[in-house]
């Protein structure tokens, strides 16, 4: 039903060039692998219900997160 991936990232920082690469290489693969569509790829701020309960993840603003999944 989903598959959930976590960066470490400590309040106040922002996920690293190198786990944002690791990311695309590991999320290219299993949308081949499962077919997942692009729009499939979310943050857990997202998806967490009640809305607002979740913020990760931390130190990536909505803006250039879906920048990075196009």
């Amino acid at each position: 039903r989903s598959i959930g991936i976590e960066l470490h990232v400590s309040i106040g920082e922002r996920p690293t060039l190198a786990q944002r690469e690791v990311l695309t290489e590991l999320a290219r693969f299993l949308m081949g692998e499962f077919g997942i569509p692009l729009p499939m790829i979310e943050t857990h701020r997202f998806v967490a219900l009640p809305a607002g309960r979740k913020s990760d993840p931390e130190g990536w603003p909505d803006v250039e997160f879906y920048q990075w999944r196009t």
